[in-house]
Formats: C-alpha cells, structure tokens, sequence
C-alpha cells in the first residue's frame, strides 16, 4: 500500500513526516507489533474464524491510517502572512533600500499521482500547505428530468392569446384572390395567436433550514423552464419574515404557482412571520392553483410545521383555485378540519407526484387524483409533534441503532459508505450516485436529518459525523466493501471525471495538501478543472480579466473567480530596492475605509512584481469625460472633483501615503456625483513625492481643467437636465435631437451613469447596424455633447456614458418611488398614483431601435400593472367608486384583460350595483365566447355565482302624489316628467311606475337625485299653479324601497301623520341622508327644511319643506330671459337666424329647441313655457397677474369671447354671472399653467395657455381666449376691447391683401374648426376601407378591374390617413355612393367633438364688418359643416360643401366657383384661407390668392409641400389685418 500522509497522496521519501527510506522490509520491532494485531483480530473474530489474510491487514492499516487526526504526525505550521508576504511594519519606516528578501515558498506543483496514476481530491482545508484549487462538478439532484417533463403533459396545451393577433396566411390569400383586390387595398385576415396555457411562479423558501436544497431548487427551475409547457417559468423568494415580493397573484385562470420548501422555517410556525406567510397562501390559494414541493421524504412530513396526509384530490373545473379543491383523506379516522382551512395540495419532486398534480390542473372537473394534501388554517398553529427522545444527547451506539430502524434501507447504505468519506451536501449527492442508479434527494435528507451529523464551519451543506459515528457506520458495510476502498473512491471520481469540462462546477476541492480523501480523479480530469495550470487564464492565479482600463495591460477590470465579485487589479513597477515599503503601504491602504478613497481588498507580491486589488465601483473618471464631452466639464462637476478630491486626499495624508501626479485617470465620478480616488503611488515611486507636493499637484491640475471650461452663461447650460421618458421624450428646455441620438440618450439614461459598450449601443440603435457602428455611435455621441454640454457624456474606449447626477429622469423617478415599500395601503395607493402620473403619452414614443421598443413593451406592461394594482388597492380600501371609475376607460382600451374585468366587476359589486356587474360579466362572457372557444376562468364563474346572490344596494325613491283623489287630466304625469328632465337624471337611470294618486320613481344606486329635489323646489309650485285647479301634492324623497307593494305605506309611519296634516299646496319630505346632502350644497337657498321628531329620538326622523303656489315670475339671467308661457307655440315669432334661439319647455317631455318649420310636429298645440337665448358674441377684457416659476409674476392681458351654441344646454344649466365664472376659470387653468415657466419663457407660456385653455365650465356655450403676457414691470399689452383696439399700420402686407379681395373664402377644417383628430381621421378612413372591401362587386373582382375604378388608384394629397383622401380614392369607383354616406355619418357624428379655432368667429365678424363677403367652402357634407357653423351667423347660403357628384371633389375647382357664383373665370380679388393641400391646389387652378393656416407643424409639412408660401400659425395677425381695414 506504502505510506500515505492523509492527503489522498502517498509521500515521497525525505518529506517531513514521511518514512525515513523507501519501501522496504519490516524491522523487528515493526514484524512484532503486526504480528500481536494479526493475533488480537483473530482472537476478537472468535475460535473458529481464520484470522486476517495480509492484503485484509495491510488495508485495515492504511485505513486506520486515513482515519486519524489530519496533522497529527507533523508540527503545525506557522501562520503564514497574507499571499505568503511578511508582516508589515510600521508606518513611517525610511524608504532606505533594504536588503532583498529571501523569495516566499514556490507556487504548489501540480499533485503526485498514486500509483494506479489517480489523484485524490479532498474538501478546502485552512492549511499552510499549498494545494491546486479546483470547481469540481456533482450529479444533478433530480437524476431523470426528462421524466418529469413528460409528467408535465397534460398541461402541454395552447390557447388563444387575447391581445395577441396573427396573419392568417391562407385566408388572407383566398380574400384577395375572391376581391380581386389591388395590393394598396389588401386588407389582412387575422387570427388570434395560439401561446401557452399556463404561467409557473416558482416560489423557493430561503430560510434557514433551505440553502441545502439550493441545487434542487436550480434544478428543477431549470427543468421545468426547459420542458416547453409554460409559458414563463418564473423564479421569486420568500424569505423567513414571511414575506414574498413581486409574485404575481392572478386570478385569470392562467397561472399556477409551486412553493418548495421543507416546511421548517419560522414563517411556518406561530408568530408574526407566520401570520404573514399563511395570509399570503391562503390569498394565493383563493386566486389561483397552488401546491408545495417537500423535498423531504413523505414519512418526515408529520414531523414538519406542514403535515399532509394521503388522499384523494377533486378539482371542480380547469385550472381551479386549490380553495376549491376537495379532499378525502384514506384514512377514513383521520380527524376533520375545521372549516376555514384551505386544502393545499403537497408533493414530492417525483414523476409521478408531478402527473398526478398536473392531472388534477387539467381535469375540466368530477375526476379524483390521489396525492397527499396539507391544512391550512388562517394562521399556523403549533404542531404537535410525535414525541421522541432529544437525538443530539443519544449516546453514538443508540444513535447508530435508532436510524438504523427508522431510516429506509437506501439512506442506511449511504450513510454507511460516507463513513468512507466526507460527509458534506457535494460528496453525498457523489456517493449516492455512485451507489444508486436512480438516487432520490430523501434520502439525502434522511441523513441529513438523522441526527448522526453536525454542522461544521464552510459553506452551506457542510457537515461532520459526531464522534464515535464514524466507527460504528464503518462496521456496518461489508468487509469486501470495507476492503475496496480504494475502489471506492475511483468510482465515485469517475463520476467527476466524466464530467469535468463538460458541466459547470459545483463546490470547491483541493488536488495535493492533506485532508479526508472522498474521490480520486484522473491527472486530464485536474487539467480540465484547471488544476495543472492555476493560474492559466487569470491574473494572478484568482482574478478573470473583463477588460484592460488602461493601455499596456498595467489596470484591469477583473472578477474575483473565488467570490465573483468585480474588482479591479493594478499591477506597479518592480521595486529594485525590495519589497517592503510597498507592502507596508499598501496594508495602511488596506485598512483605509472613507467615502472619497477606493476600498482596497486585496495587495501582494506576484514573483518580483508587485500587484493591488481593489473594488470595481460604477462611474466615470474626469478624463473619460473630457474625452466624450470635453473640452473641459461644467461647474458642478468641476466643484465635486475639487470637494471629494481633497477629502480623499486628507485621508490619505493623514496615514503617510502620497497619491503622486496620477492625472485625471486615477478620479473616478461615481454615477451620482461622488469623486472617489482609485491609483495611487506606492513603494518606490512615493519616493519622489510628499504630503506637501501632493496638493500642489492636484491644484495644478485643477486649474488646467479650469481653463478649459466653457462659460456657461454664455452656452445656456445653466440648469439641470430634465429628461423625460414616460411619452414622447422631452428633455425640458432644450432642442430635441435626432430620434436616434435620443435613442443612445435613452439607453444611457437608463443605466444610470454605468459604462455601455459601443457594439451594445449599435446592437440597441439599429436593427441593421451600419457598416461602422463605432463611427455612428461615436456622431451620436457628439450631437449629445452639442446639445447637453461639457461634463456630461463620457468616452472610455469603445464604451459610452452619460454622467449626470442632478438631472430629473422620470423612469428613474418612477423606480425609486416603487423602491419605497410601505405596509400602509393608503400611502401605498398614494404612490402608485405617484407613479401614475409620471405616464403623459405612449413611452419613448417615435423612438427606433429593439432598445427602445424592448423598454417601451416593458414600460406598458408596468403601467397596466400599476393600473391593476391601484384598482386593488381602492378595493381593498373600500373606494369602490374610484375603482370603478379608474378601471372604465382601461377595460375600453384593453377589452380582454382578464384582470381588469374582474377587478371592474368587484367594483361594481362593491358599489352594490349588481345589475350593472351582472350585465358587464354577461357582456364579458359573450365577448370571450365570440373570440375563442374555452370557457370562462372558473373564478369568473364562482364571482358570477356570488353576484346572483348578493343583495342589491337600496336606491333613493321618490313619490309624487296627489293628496285626497286621482288625477284625471293627468297633469301631476306631465309635471313628473319635466321635473326628472330637470334634474338632468338619465333615462336609463330611474323607472316611472304608475300608482292610483300619483308615481313612484326607482333610481339605480349611484342616480343623484339632488338635482332634482330642487327642480321640485324651483319648479314645482310654479308649475301647478298655471293650472285653473291645482291639486294639493305631496312628493317625497327617502332612501329605502319602501315602495315594493301598493298595500305597503308611502313613508315610514312617524312621517305619514305629517303628511296627512299638511295643509300647504305642495309638501316636500326627504330622508336624513338625503336632507345632509342637500344642505352641504350650493342650492341649500331652494327651500328651508323643518325637523321631524318623534318619540326620543336624538336625531330628526325626516324632514319636510311646506310650499304654497305663487303666480309664475319671468325670469332673466345672462343670455337668458324667460320662462315665458304661451298657448300655442305656432304663433311665437320665429327667432333671428344667428342671433335668438328658442327653447321649449314641454310639462310632458324634456327641453328642446325650437324648429322654425316645425314648431310641433302634428300634435296639436298646447300651453307650455318657453325661453329665449341671445347668440350673439359676448366680449370682456381684463389685465390681471399670473405667476411664474421663479417666484415672479406674469402681467397678463385676457380678452375673452363667448356665445351659446347649445341653447338647450344653456338654458338647463341656469348659470349666472357668465363673464366672472369665465374669468375665475381662467385664472385658475392659467396660474396651473404659466407656474411652470419662468419670466424670460413669457412666448412658451403664452403658447401653453393657448393649448391648455380648452374645456370651459358652462355647458353650451363655447368660448375663446387670447392672452398675452409680459414680466410684471414691463408695459402690459392693451386689452384688447372695442373700445381700445390698437390698428396696425395700413400699409401691413395682410392689411393689403385684404383690402384687395372682394370675397374671403375659408376652409372649414382647420381655420374654422378640426372635424377629425389624427387618430379618429384614422378610425375613420380604416372603415372606409373595410367597408370599400366588403362591398366590392365579385364580378369586378372576377375581371380584374381596379378596386379604385377604371382610371386606376389616386394619388394621395395628404401626408397622414384620411377619410376624405379615400373617398377622393374611390371617387369613380361604384363604391363611392356608399362610401360617401358612410362618411356624413362619420362627420355628423364627430360634430360634438369638435372646438372653434381661437379667433375664427372674430375674424369672420371683423371681415363682414369691413364689407367682405365670407364663403365657407369644404369637402366635408354641408349638414355637418352647418351644425359646427351655426353660431357665426353665416346664412346656409354661404356654406357650400361636399357635392353629390365625386368627382367634383377638391383639387377641382367646382368648390371655389360654387362659392364665387361665377360662371366663367373667377374674380381675380378672390382670396382664400385654407389648411389643405388640396384646397390649395384647387386654389391654384383657379389663380386664387392663398394665405395658409397652420395649427400644428404636420400641416405645415403639407401645405409646403404643396406650393404654399405664406402660412400663419395663428389667426391673431389675419384679426388684426382685418380690423384695420
């Protein structure tokens, strides 16, 4: 066998502790001492069993050998120095050469072999004695993943993506081939995409028992990742205080989640880490499947905080909550639990245990699985366990016997083979697959948990036997096994060998030096786990080099291989005079912790070169920013060099160290402004410098970077950058740059001042990357520096960055508000809302590049995510209103988004309309049946289930009734009716039931009904008493269905006595609830209620207003004046066209207004009130002061312009004081918006009060404003009023243009108001097209005739989409009379959504005023021109539109002479005003002069492009040239 030191090694002669000669023959004294064992061992074998033969003894002698102490036959060596160097000595020592030191031990060769040519590895040892390091592989844990895939099958299936859509190749093809269509009219066949049924969040307990079952857990994500069956596998951390971040919990019946732990933790016992935990799963449990994987084996789970029991598992539909399962255990005695306890299903890491599991996912409902399942209760309870005695105090034999018993026979075997090893996680997991072909990890965990290990220092995993363990485990194997030990451990490295290269390592293992031996590998198994050459590959034997930082390779960005973590190795010069200074100095360094100074962790001698390790920290040094935006750096950055260069440099002074004339290459700019010292002088350069030279130097270099900045108030880069990312990108006041350099500004940004590499940024930009990306990136990069300024980009090589730390980034914003956790679910509602609201637009909008489309796709999914977790949040906080209301326009966008629908559904429910819930499921589910073929989520069912049986909200009612008798004339009906259009209650909001006296009205919930208490108030007393003989009434308001049955009283019994003994004309009794409302209201002046008491209430039980019936008062208000009465509305004088409306007011029916033509229709004329509306235009001035940014103040001048243009509208709103609402409006919109600018910005802020004055708060009348502003102290423009309009000069080249023209034609869409924004213009020309192909002929498509018609397709005369441009398209097609029509839908329809241009109504006045003729002429119909026109005063006769035949349509002419009603040429003093390029052409035609309006710059790209020259942007100068005529 020869000699062997421990080390798995045998020595060599003349090595210490080793034999004296070689191998040799025994003295005397050695052949005795055998000769005595060889008897004592037969003699303890018993009489009649040989003794052992000599191969038995000579293995029993080296094992007895491997089993003593590691060390006991050598002295222990001295404690060496870090990397083998000497002590260091003081600080301070004269930097004298010294004499050179003898050189340290060489580097450990490469292991000796044994003789059958193998070397024994063993676990890392504190020893002194040099060893080969190696990353050696183990077997996976789970032996058989291809089993467990395929267990996974039944939940192999797809479904139909719902947002998701998908060419349908074929019928795509056979729609064109059956239209006959052209290619510019393809329109695609889409189908929904099929994608993976379910998603798998893989939560993985990391308590305290858990870190050695991390190889299990990485296993089987991996495991199932690849097996193709979900569509993400996700991976998330639940930690001991019970809690578990970012796992998402949906209730969509398309995700599952696993949680694997042992069960062992104290989130799973009693206390608040417990609570936390068991209300996390049971909310998991109630929303989606859920199980847990026990890597123990299934006879230990009685002894863990979660028992399971077998049993059989029933799932009532696909993909159930596990709160739905049901559960039946075998054992038909076992106790029931209690009835708030969730069944939570629980599984080993099997094949089979996954099948079945994935079966009862699967299972559309009724089928029974067996599987095992667990209790689980609100909160856990303590288990008791079985009781047992306390393993740690048994003696090693009762130990031994105790697992011997309860342990399976496969755990025993191993656990007696380890006792031939070392028994830690890595070479258990060897072992058992050296003696097991289909190892499980239970059995691991039986010995691990069978009380014969103890925990010993080293990573997790690593354990030792307790004493007197070993010895007995060891009689337990065989003798043959006991014999072949050597055997042993060659198999159990060949498993090593056969992966070594080919896998990744594991844990760590030394090759040579001493320690317990568990394998014995191979000499090419050692090269390939880098064990002949350590240091081959690396720095300095430890550290994998990334980069080099400077040129000639003397700094290197690395990562330490030992604990991956980023460093960065200097290598110095080599010091003739000797080591020692430099390794003193760099162990002062060492020890050196400050804020502006690199932490040093590591510093040493390689050979004669010295070297130094210190950490990798994120930034940029002042030279790579020169180089990327230089010359010089701003202010801010200049300041921070010389503040955290100068502390850095005390800190280092103060302990005798120099940082020398390093440059600006040894400053290093954290991201968020730090100035942090990297290089430094050490040994024999530091000669040269001292405490005192070092300042000078860096104030040298201070000045220099000093000359070399720009001014910056001369360069405009004064103020921090204001980047934002959430919309279109904007970057506060500054010019925006080419989208792809704000697609390089993005991606830096976003890594928040780190280094990005050139082919990274290439690779984010460009789909194709040019053919060089380094020189396209490198122009990008300078455009950046133009438009930010010096000190901001930085270049290092080929990498880039951007170093801004006081800029405002709103994506950085948004991540750090949702960094700030909070258990407050009312401030964590605050900052979701936050975070909200940094969103104004589609993120990174018109940005290219995958970069910006990966982080746009990420951006709107966190915002439907925070949308979905603030409507949680409101229903959690009970806010179901604001819930509800969030959620409406979310579910239009986005109409299957399962999430969003059922959060909308809980609101509604939460509101108590359950009608409404009940029609939006029912909605939901026909929508869902329409687009795919699965059922519903069974959490859709069981909510809809729940919403049958929840009792609706009560719902304010009111009675109308006539006291003492009926109403045969109806006229108590006709009352009701008016007073509910009044009340402005919609009609699908109340139900009218008739009763013998009188009616009741039943209101949904949410109706308000305020409102029309106080019609009731105003209008009721007024109303009968124009009656000859007006009933006595009574009318009430409560808020109970007390109105269910008409044997039921009308109010409670204490009010009917009031009722019955009112003598006023007309009572009014409301419910408490409604009264409080009431009073808090602006219209508490309608009427003075009176308590109702009754017995010793404290509070009144109602309260009643008594009203007597006065003669009816005419009325007259702001644009108003009435209500007037009379008897036959055909005899009213029509109202001036432009000027006067009137506005009935029918007892039976709502407002309406006043047809000329048809003042009644056929019914016969009654009596009714009626008002009449002033339209013409109403103006006020005034000057008044908004504020500015700064603190200052803006001196405005507002002139404001208003009329009515819905009359019906006007007259129902009752508003008064029309001009001071307008102007307290104004002043409050305008001081929102003019406070984010300053006082030298007073033509932006004018520019967004021009945008941002659009809503008014007085319904039917429309408005416009013109504000000017200058700082306060400068001269205020004048108001601009009748009285003082300041004309400009005659000679104006408007003034002359004007003065020259007869006839002003103006084009509707744009200077008179926009019809279609871009994306409705959109909306409108995609139904076009569908309904152009939808309607085609098949016989043309047979033929091959244009979809457009014989003359073939038109070119467009716009730049963007259009419905004009496709009618214009399709003008001489036999589509066109259809398509037309669609169209004076589609713009009818768009009326109500359109806004008056600022100052067109004026200059429409202005030019009548100065006796031109104004002619409206459009390609849009003329009806829909009318409606948005009627209040210009313009007579029908002067709005000419779209023609009946289409092929008059705009660039022809016909328009333009309709309008100059000449039959020849036209008059050449024409003129027009258009946005239209194709107006414009017709102009041209014509010979028409051409002035252009254009509102936004897309327009003014097309009336360029079509030859026009003199455009506006505002119709301000046209007003004033028109004034001045």
């Amino acid at each position: 066998m020869g000699s062997d030191d421990g080390s798995g090694g045998p020595r060599r002669a003349g090595e210490p502790g080793g034999p004296r000669t070689a191998r040799g023959p025994l003295t005397g004294d050695d052949a005795s001492a055998v000769v005595r064992l060889t008897a004592a061992l037969a003699a303890a074998a018993g009489s009649g069993t040989p003794g052992p033969t000599p191969r038995e003894l000579a293995e029993l002698l080296w094992l007895a050998q491997k089993l003593a102490t590691p060390g006991s036959h050598r002295e222990a060596p001295e404690k060496p120095t870090p990397a083998g160097r000497p002590a260091p000595a003081p600080v301070g020592v004269s930097p004298h050469p010294a004499p050179r030191p003898k050189p340290g031990p060489p580097p450990a060769p490469p292991p000796p072999p044994a003789p059958d040519g193998r070397i024994p590895l063993h676990l890392p040892e504190r020893t002194g004695t040099p060893t080969t390091q190696l990353l050696a592989p183990a077997p996976p844990m789970l032996p058989h993943p291809l089993a467990l895939q395929r267990a996974l099958r039944p939940l192999k299936r797809r479904v139909p993506a719902p947002p998701a859509r998908v060419l349908d190749e074929l019928a795509t093809a056979d729609r064109i081939a059956r239209l006959g269509a052209r290619p510019d009219v393809w329109l695609p066949v889409l189908r929904p995409a099929l994608d993976r049924w379910l998603r798998l969040n893989l939560v993985y307990d990391t308590g305290p028992t858990m870190p050695v079952w991390r190889p299990l857990v990485r296993e089987l994500h991996t495991v199932l990742a690849q097996s193709g069956v979900f569509r993400t596998v996700t991976l998330h951390l639940a930690g001991p205080d019970g809690r578990a971040h970012h796992v998402p919990a949906l209730a969509d019946g398309r995700t599952v989640t696993l949680v694997i732990s042992d069960c062992m933790g104290p989130q799973w016992r009693p206390g608040p880490a417990g609570e936390r935990w068991y209300r996390t799963l049971r909310r998991w449990a109630t929303r989606m499947p859920l199980a847990v994987v026990q890597p123990l084996p299934e006879r230990l789970w009685p002894t863990t905080a979660l028992p399971a029991e077998p049993g059989l598992l029933t799932a009532p539909s696909t993909a159930a909550p596990s709160s739905m399962l049901a559960f039946t255990p075998y054992d038909p005695d076992a106790p029931r639990a209690p009835a708030s306890a969730l069944t939570l299903p629980v599984l080993e890491p099997g094949p089979a245990w996954l099948a079945n599991w994935a079966a009862l996912i699967a299972d559309p409902g009724g089928a029974r699985m067996p599987g095992a399942a667990a209790r689980l209760p609100p909160a856990p309870t303590g288990v008791a366990e079985p009781s047992r005695p306390d393993i740690a105090s048994l003696p090693p034999r009762d130990l031994v016997l105790h697992f011997r018993a309860t342990a399976s026979p496969e755990a025993f075997r191993l656990a007696g083979h380890l006792s031939l090893a070392v028994p830690s996680l890595p070479v258990m997991r060897l072992v058992q697959r050296a003696l097991e072909g289909s190892p499980r990890p239970q059995h691991l965990a039986e010995v691990i948990l069978s009380g014969m290990l103890t925990t010993v220092p080293g990573p997790p995993g690593s354990y030792a036997f307790r004493p007197g363990v070993r010895d007995l485990l060891l009689r337990t194997l065989p003798r043959t096994a006991r014999g072949r030990t050597r055997e042993f451990l060659a198999r159990v490295g060949g498993l090593i060998d056969e992966q070594a290269g080919l896998t990744a390592g594991e844990f760590r293992a030394e090759a040579g030096g001493g320690g317990a031996v568990f394998a014995t590998v191979s000499e090419e198994t050692v090269r390939r786990l880098g064990g002949s050459g350590a240091g081959e590959g690396l720095v300095l034997g430890r550290y994998r080099p990334v980069e080099a930082r400077i040129a000639g390779q003397r700094m290197w960005e690395a990562v330490d291989v030992r604990t991956e973590r980023r460093v960065v190795v200097h290598r110095y010069p080599e010091q003739t005079s000797g080591p020692d200074l430099f390794l003193r100095q760099a162990a002062v360094l060492a020890e050196l912790r400050h804020p502006n100074v690199v932490p040093v962790v590591d510093f040493g001698m390689e050979g004669e070169q010295p070297y130094m390790v210190a950490e990798f920290i994120e930034g940029v040094t002042v030279a790579e920013l020169e180089s990327g935006s230089g010359p010089g750096v701003s202010a801010g950055v200049h300041e921070r060099v010389r503040r955290g260069v100068e502390s850095g440099l005390q800190a280092i002074h103060a302990r005798g160290l120099v940082r020398g004339p390093e440059g600006w290459d040894g400053v290093l700019l954290k991201p968020y402004g730090t100035a942090v010292l990297t290089r430094f002088t050490l040994g024999e350069q530091s000669v040269h410098h001292s405490v005192a030279s070092d300042p000078q130097a860096f104030r040298d270099l201070l000045e220099g970077l000093a000359r070399r900045e720009p001014d910056a108030a001369d360069t405009g880069w004064t103020e921090p950058l204001h980047i934002t990312l959430l919309g279109p990108p904007r970057l506060g006041h500054n010019p925006v740059p080419s989208p792809e350099a704000l697609a390089m500004l993005s991606m830096l940004v976003l890594r928040q001042g780190c280094r990005v590499p050139s082919a990274e940024l290439a690779s984010g930009l460009w789909e194709q990357p040019p053919a060089e990306p380094d020189t396209a990136v490198r122009h990008l990069s300078l455009e950046l520096r133009r438009l930010l300024g010096p000190g901001t980009i930085a270049r290092a090589r080929n990498h880039y960055a951007l170093h801004a730390p006081d800029a405002y980034v709103d994506v950085l914003q948004c991540e750090m508000l949702l960094a700030s956790r909070t258990q407050d679910l009312r401030a964590r509602r605050t900052t979701v809302q936050q975070v909200l609201a940094l969103w104004y637009g589609d993120p990174l909008a018109d940005i290219p590049g995958p970069a910006a489309r990966a982080t746009r796709t990420r951006l709107r999914a966190l915002r439907l995510t925070l949308c979905a977790t603030r409507a949680e949040l409101d229903l959690e906080l009970g806010d179901f209103t604001q819930a509800a209301a969030d959620l409406a326009p979310l579910i239009q966008e986005h109409p299957d988004r399962q999430d969003f629908r059922r959060l909308h559904i809980l609101a509604l429910k939460g509101q108590g309309r359950i009608t409404e819930a009940i029609e939006a499921y029912e909605s939901y589910e026909e929508h869902w049946q329409r687009q795919y073929t699965d059922p519903l989520d069974p959490t859709f069912q069981e909510l809809y289930r729940d919403l049958r049986t929840a009792p609706e909200r009560s719902r304010p009612t009111i009675v109308f009734e006539i006291s003492g008798g009926e109403d045969p004339y109806d006229t108590l009906g006709q009352a009701v009716t008016s007073l509910l259009a009044r009340g402005d209650l919609p009609t699908h909001q109340y139900e009218v039931l008739a009763r013998d006296n009188g009616y009741v009205v039943l209101t949904e919930p949410e109706a308000h009904v305020l409102p029309v208490l106080v019609a009731v108030l105003r209008r009721l007393p007024g109303h009968l008493a124009a009656l000859d003989d007006p009933p006595q009434v009574r009318v009430t308001f409560w808020h109970s269905p007390w109105f269910a049955g008409p044997g039921q009283p009308v109010v409670p019994p204490q009010v009917q006595g009031v009722l019955d003994d009112s003598s006023a004309d007309v009572t009014v009794v409301v419910s408490p609830t409604l009264h409080e409302e009431f009073a808090n209201s602006s219209a508490a002046d309608a009427g003075r209620f009176q308590p109702l008491w009754t017995g010793d209430q404290t509070s009144p039980v109602a309260w009643y207003c008594p009203l007597h019936l006065s003669p009816p008062q005419t009325e007259s208000r702001d644009l108003v004046r009435g209500a007037f009465r009379t008897g036959d509305v055909t005899r009213l004088d029509p109202p001036e066209p432009g000027r006067t409306a009137v506005v009935l007011s029918p007892p039976d029916g709502p407002l309406t207004l006043l047809d000329p033509a048809h003042p009644w229709g056929r019914r016969p004329p009654r009596p009714m009130a009626y008002y009449e509306v002033d339209l013409t235009v109403h103006q006020a001035a005034h000057s008044v002061s908004l504020p500015s940014s700064g603190g200052g103040a803006f001196a405005a001048s507002v002139k404001l312009s208003w009329h009515v243009d819905d009359p019906v509208a006007f007259v129902r709103a009752e508003t008064e004081n029309v001009s001071e609402i307008l102007l307290e409006h104004l002043l409050k919109e305008a001081a929102r918006i003019t406070r984010r600018h300053p006082l030298r910005r007073a033509g932006a802020a004018q520019q967004a009060l021009r945008s941002g004055l659009r809503k008014w708060p007085v319904p039917g009348l429309s408005v416009t404003c013109s504000v000017g502003l200058t700082p306060e102290g400068d001269p205020a423009p004048a108001p601009q009023t009748a009285a003082s309009q300041t004309r400009p000069p005659s000679h104006s080249p408007l003034t002359t243009v004007l003065r020259g023209a007869e006839t002003v034609l103006i084009g509707f869409d744009g200077p008179l108001t926009r019809l279609f924004t871009t994306r409705a213009a959109r909306s409108a020309a995609l139904e076009l097209l569908s309904l152009a192909v939808e309607d085609r002929d098949p016989a043309d498509a047979l033929e091959g005739r244009p979809l457009t018609g014989p003359g073939g397709p038109i070119p467009l005369q716009e730049e963007l989409v259009h419905p004009l441009e496709v009618l214009r398209a399709f003008a001489g097609s036999s589509l066109g009379p259809d398509l037309r029509r669609r169209l004076d839908d589609l713009e009818l329809r768009a009326v109500r959504n359109t806004y008056p241009t600022p100052d067109a109504h004026a200059l429409i006045r202005a030019l009548n005023g100065s006796g031109r003729r104004v002619e409206v002429v459009t390609d849009v119909s003329k009806q829909a021109a009318l409606r948005c026109l009627g209040h210009h005063g313009l007579p029908q006769s002067n709005v000419h539109g779209r023609s009946e035949n289409l092929a008059l349509l705009m660039p022809n002419p016909d328009c333009l002479l309709r309008a100059l009603k000449l039959p020849g040429r036209p008059t050449p003093t024409g003129l027009l005003l258009t946005s239209s390029a194709a107006e414009h052409t017709a102009a041209t035609r014509l010979g028409l002069r051409c002035i252009g309006y254009a509102d936004i710059p897309a327009t003014e790209r097309r009336l360029r492009k079509a030859g026009c020259e003199e455009i506006l942007t505002s119709l301000e100068p046209l007003l004033d040239a028109a004034r001045a005529l």
